[in-house]
């Protein structure tokens, strides 16, 4: 992060990629939660219940 910063990077463009990051990060997850609840759905089993709180974000 600082390297990118003393090579010239403006910091509003910094800000701009780091919020960018974050949101496709949070897309990713969202797509991977809502895969494992379709997948417990489908085969008619609560154990994927168990597996949510091992993916949540602390």
């Amino acid at each position: 992060m600082v390297i990118a910063l003393i090579r010239g990077m403006k910091f509003t463009t910094f800000r701009s990629a780091l919020f960018e990051t974050a949101k496709l990060t949070a897309m990713i997850f969202s797509i991977i939660w809502g895969v494992l609840i379709f997948v417990g759905f489908s085969w008619g089993s609560p154990d994927y219940l168990m597996l949510l709180p091992a993916l949540s974000v602390v």
